[in-house]
């Protein structure tokens, strides 16, 4: 049984809901896709997709792929999870997983590290410019019938990389020669998470990228589909729907499948609201900041973080969560405008560091101590 964001997830540009104009897009570059470099008139462009998380940045890539093949990507014979082994030199070999099919390869840079993404993004494009097939002609619709769409499937294969902020300066200089180096075997898409992913990259990629930005759908958006997937269940979940999805939309910001999840989240725990293990964990070094600011704090407040950073969750999030709940706090005090501006700029600071660095527990542990100084500052004591 797979999870309701999997059975709802769209699998071709039809079936897609909201951002119309997107979508007609995308099936504009899928229809007139074919041969030829990226300047010409039917070429398939390097392609740059930004947003916010949980948009549907990489379900419209899936079905973007899916039309431009023809071709079901989704099947279990030709979707296929893989281990390659990249020797980085001559005493250094990783291995990477990426997902693969006949006509593209996908890889999360969040798994190689800055400093080997250079190696392992050469390594796989020059896998793909020596193994792409000459194109090949398919046929659209039921075959028995006198008039079928015949359509030209692209030779070249397509690379498809998720958080490509992370990519290092010297990994996206080298990507960058060998786009143009590649362009007749191997098209890359490129998918920047978060809202300022795009600043990291440099400018010389985004200019030989096609920049599609697929913004959040609204709530109005979120509640169709999120009562199209109560409705799916049954009658009984359609008539929980009311008392559910106010709680869903308020906790979810934007992110429609976050929202998925916490619909079914709340369903099967007999819609009792869950707190989630690193959030309440974020709530206790909050309190603990509020109720001494020491050096003795300070420290005692690594462990927290480094139990944060080993259970996955990325420096920048604890940044911006302990960012916006003391903000949150101090707007209900009079003449705290000025802790605000100073609360803001030393968390964007200390998340730019983050990915200028190597040790995020550094950068996470000096944005406290930052934050413990401009309570002291500003005598503010918070509860």
């Amino acid at each position: 049984m797979s999870l309701w964001v999997d059975a709802q997830q769209p699998s071709c540009l039809n079936e897609l809901d909201y951002h119309p104009d997107i979508t007609h897009r995308l099936q504009r570059i899928a229809k007139t896709s074919g041969e030829g470099n990226v300047t010409s008139e039917n070429g398939f462009p390097h392609l740059l997709f930004t947003g916010p998380i949980g948009a549907g940045k990489r379900t419209r890539v899936s079905a973007l792929l899916r039309d431009l093949y023809q071709s079901n990507l989704t099947e279990q014979k030709r979707l296929r999870l893989e281990y390659k082994s990249v020797k980085i030199n001559d005493s250094k070999t990783i291995e990477v997983t990426v997902l693969s099919s006949p006509y593209h390869i996908e890889l999360n840079l969040s798994e190689v590290g800055s400093t080997n993404d250079r190696v392992v993004i050469m390594t796989l494009i020059r896998e793909i410019a020596e193994s792409t097939s000459i194109s090949t002609k398919v046929i659209v619709g039921d075959q028995n019938e006198d008039s079928k769409d015949v359509a030209v499937r692209p030779s070249f294969r397509v690379l498809v990389l998720h958080q490509v902020e992370l990519l290092s300066r010297g990994a996206q200089q080298a990507l960058r020669r060998t786009m143009e180096k590649y362009v007749k075997s191997c098209r890359l898409i490129l998918i920047a998470s978060g809202g300022s992913g795009t600043g990291r990259i440099i400018a010389p990629i985004r200019s030989r990228c096609l920049e599609i930005r697929v913004p959040a759908p609204n709530d109005y958006e979120i509640e169709e589909l999120l009562l199209r997937t109560l409705r799916t269940q049954g009658e009984a979940a359609d008539k929980a729907a009311a008392s559910l999805i106010p709680t869903i939309l308020d906790q979810a910001g934007g992110d429609l499948r976050k929202a998925l999840l916490l619909l079914e989240s709340y369903w099967r725990n007999d819609k009792q609201a869950i707190e989630f293990p690193w959030k309440m964990a974020l709530q206790n070094i909050c309190q603990k900041i509020k109720k001494e600011q020491t050096p003795k704090q300070l420290s005692d407040l690594r462990t927290n973080v480094y139990d944060l950073l080993q259970s996955c969750v990325p420096g920048e999030i604890i940044i911006k969560e302990v960012c916006l709940h003391f903000c949150a706090c101090m707007s209900v005090r009079k003449g705290s405008d000025d802790a605000i501006s100073e609360t803001v700029r030393a968390a964007a600071e200390y998340e730019r560091n983050i990915h200028l660095g190597t040790r995020a527990v550094v950068h996470v542990e000096a944005f406290f101590a930052t934050l413990m100084s401009i309570l002291k500052k500003f005598n503010l004591e918070l509860r």
